[in-house]
């Protein structure tokens, strides 16, 4: 399985990434004036690497768990009590339910931990792309303070993130345990 996903991986890699630097070099010129140079290389990348983790997700994790789910239910259905099934059923819904409320709720934190991991990316390759004038008018210190102010703002929302996460963790796990 993993062998053959490789080539999948690399083609879908291969196809977004081109189709997105066909798409910009496709935008107006007014575009390319007020580029973030930095921001548009890391979301190009992350979003490569999101829908290949999206798709073998839900080719070898989702779906083969939900065919085993199925496949349980109606076993227990058929040789054992219908209740025990009822319950496993009613489990894993309210599981499936509090896991997609909670991680709709969660969108804004990821979000905000996204936008500012942009920023602070977008600061450093910005300021790097234009070194002879940071450099001309000796704002190296300038650039540094302002990339760590970046940093520090993409630390605070990581930690909401990662906060949020362990809360969509501890209810699924109440779920499973009640």
């Amino acid at each position: 399985r993993n062998f053959i996903w490789i080539a999948v991986e690399q083609d879908t890699s291969r196809r977004i990434k081109i189709m997105v630097f066909r798409h910009l070099h496709a935008l107006s010129l007014k575009y390319h004036l007020n580029r973030k140079t930095g921001e548009v290389l890391k979301v190009v990348e992350r979003g490569a690497g999101s829908l290949q983790s999206l798709l073998s997700m839900a080719l070898f994790t989702v779906l083969p768990t939900i065919i085993d789910l199925v496949l349980a239910c109606i076993v227990l259905l058929v040789l054992l009590d219908p209740p025990f099934a009822v319950i496993i059923f009613a489990t894993i819904f309210l599981y499936g339910y509090a896991t997609v409320a909670l991680t709709n709720w969660r969108k804004k934190f990821r979000r905000a931990m996204i936008e500012t991991d942009n920023n602070a990316n977008d600061r450093a390759v910005n300021s790097l792309l234009n070194f002879e004038t940071v450099k001309y008018f000796g704002m190296e210190e300038t650039e540094v303070r302002m990339l760590e102010d970046k940093i520090v703002a993409f630390n605070k929302e990581a930690w909401k993130n990662e906060a949020s996460l362990h809360a969509l963790n501890s209810v699924q796990q109440m779920v499973m345990s009640a």
